[in-house]
């Protein structure tokens, strides 16, 4: 949780799911995953997400 809260923190947006729901039920899965993105304001107006440098990656694997 505590990487979840750094993460959250530098203003990502976390998504959990559940096996069953993932493995039974992919398509609400997938379509949660794309109301999210359409709705997420830190994307650029052409669509990009923001990306995390292999570095800013690391430290997140490491705590």
């Amino acid at each position: 949780m505590e990487r979840e809260a750094y993460v959250t923190a530098a203003g990502w947006t976390m998504l959990r799911f559940g096996a069953y729901l993932i493995i039974r039920h992919p398509d609400l899965v997938a379509a949660r995953v794309r109301t999210t993105l359409r709705h997420d304001p830190t994307r650029s107006s052409a669509g990009q997400p923001r990306t995390v440098s292999p570095t800013r990656w690391n430290s997140f694997r490491s705590e």
